[in-house]
C-alpha cells in the first residue's frame, strides 16, 4: 500500500504540463502514415505506369524465339508480384490506422528495434522474376555478339546483386530513421 501511495504523490507532483497534448501525439502519427501512404500510392502509380510502357512494347515487339515470349512472361509475372505486394502494403498500413495510438506505437518500436529483420522473400522473387525475365527478353537482340551477351548478362547479375546487398539495406536503414523521427518527434513534444 505504502508504494501505491508514493505513486500516487510523485503523479500528483508531476507538472501536467509538460504531458504531451492527446491531439499533438495524433498529429505526428497521422503525418507518419500519410506520408508512407502517399509513397506507396506513388509506387504503385509508378508500376501501373511501367505495366502500361511494357505492355505497349510487348505488343508492337514480335518475337522470333521462344525466349522473348517466355521473358514477357516473367517479366509481367514480376511486375504483377510486385503489385500485389504494394497493394496488401497498403491494406496493413490501412489497417495500422484503425489501431490505438499505444497500439501503433508499441509495433513501431517492434519493428524498430529488430536487429534483422526477415528478408521479404516475394519482394525479392519479384524483383528476380523481372531480372531473369529481361535477361529472355533481351536474348533474341544479343545473341549474335558474343561481348554482348556476357556484357548483358553481367550487368543484369550486378544489377540484381546491387538491389539486394546495397539498395534492399539503404531502404531498410531509411525506414528506421524515419521511424526514430517520428518517435524523437513524439518524445519532444514533452
Amino acid at each position: 500500500m505504502d508504494d501505491f501511495e508514493n505513486l500516487k504523490q510523485l503523479w500528483n507532483s508531476k507538472n501536467t504540463l509538460d504531458i504531451p497534448n492527446l491531439k499533438q501525439i495524433q498529429t505526428v502519427i497521422k503525418k507518419y502514415q500519410r506520408k508512407k501512404k502517399r509513397n506507396i500510392y506513388l509506387l504503385i502509380a509508378l508500376l501501373i505506369l511501367c505495366c502500361i510502357v511494357l505492355i505497349l512494347v510487348f505488343t508492337f515487339h514480335k518475337p522470333l524465339l521462344w525466349t522473348t515470349t517466355f521473358g514477357e512472361i516473367l517479366i509481367s509475372i514480376g511486375f504483377i508480384l510486385g503489385m500485389i505486394l504494394k497493394l496488401s502494403t497498403l491494406k496493413s498500413i490501412t489497417k495500422n490506422e484503425l489501431k490505438s495510438n499505444k497500439a501503433f506505437l508499441e509495433d513501431l518500436i517492434k519493428v524498430s528495434i529488430k536487429k534483422k529483420p526477415k528478408a521479404n522473400w516475394l519482394q525479392i522473387i519479384s524483383a528476380l522474376l523481372i531480372a531473369i525475365g529481361y535477361g529472355f527478353f533481351i536474348y533474341e537482340e544479343i545473341k549474335e555478339n558474343q561481348t554482348e551477351l556476357i556484357l548483358s548478362y553481367f550487368g543484369i547479375t550486378l544489377f540484381s546483386l546491387g538491389m539486394y546487398f546495397i539498395f534492399r539495406p539503404f531502404i531498410k536503414r531509411n525506414s528506421k530513421k524515419k521511424i526514430k523521427k517520428m518517435l524523437e518527434g513524439i518524445e519532444n513534444l514533452n
